[in-house]
């Protein structure tokens, strides 16, 4: 039983970025228009045939962003491999309250192929490279108490012959981030600065900074008491983000 297990194929999947950010394009946006001379509600823009959704908006161009990775297919023996196949998808789980079961949906879907047509590979270490273009409008990583929307890729090696069938990898997470920044720039920094007086503690500071406050950031949180009374002892300072 141990050397039929050491002899089986063994499919893995990497991504080159676990992260990436989708930028939503608006034309208003565009840095060419905010100098431009009509932005001062000239007459003639009135009754402009462009007013109502000009067709010429609908196919704006985009920033799509592109994930890519490698598919790594381990066999410790000659095998026939018909295809490998790589799938992206995105799924979002509605919940509609404690009498109800969550409700999952495909928000995004997406397959590449490898096909080797019967190919009879030696025993070996096989790399397949793949990439995915993200669309600007997929529905980005969420997470609260009403449901989230997750994606992730998973790859399948399927084989021909006497030993056919196919393997798979576990789903490997990615993360798809909104950023209202124009595409090549990192989203906006938070810095929040809060200046309080307690009825305790006296004049309180908490300053919030954060290089970009998306999926697996970096939250730094700093308290400062110019003049707490004496003897005091802090044992503990607790600190929760909710999404509402």
């Amino acid at each position: 039983m141990l050397s039929s297990m050491l002899s089986r194929p063994k499919i893995s999947v990497t991504l080159a970025q676990d992260t990436v950010y989708v930028h939503p394009t608006c034309m208003d946006d565009e840095p060419w228009q905010d100098n431009a001379p009509w932005q001062d509600n000239a007459p003639w823009q009135d009754n402009a045939p462009w007013q109502d959704n000009a067709p010429w908006q609908d196919n704006a161009p985009t920033w799509e962003p592109i994930v890519s990775g490698t598919v790594l297919l381990s066999l410790p023996s000659p095998r026939t491999v018909h295809r490998i196949k790589v799938v992206l998808e995105g799924l979002c789980d509605a919940f509609g309250g404690y009498e109800s079961r969550y409700e999952t949906s495909t928000t995004l879907h997406k397959d590449v192929f490898v096909d080797l047509n019967g190919e009879m590979l030696p025993a070996g270490t096989y790399a397949f490279n793949f990439s995915f273009i993200i669309p600007s409008t997929t529905a980005v990583y969420q997470k609260c108490n009403f449901g989230r929307v997750r994606h992730s890729v998973k790859a399948t090696a399927y084989f021909t012959g006497a030993l056919a069938g196919n393997i798979s990898t576990p789903p490997v997470a990615m993360f798809v981030v909104a950023n209202p920044s124009r595409p090549g720039e990192l989203p906006l920094p938070t810095n929040i600065d809060i200046q309080h007086i307690n009825e305790h503690l006296g004049p309180v500071g908490i300053q919030i900074n954060s290089p970009h406050l998306t999926v697996a950031s970096l939250l730094s949180v700093r308290v400062a008491l110019p003049s707490p009374p004496a003897p005091v002892e802090i044992k503990s300072i607790n600190s929760s983000i909710h999404q509402t």
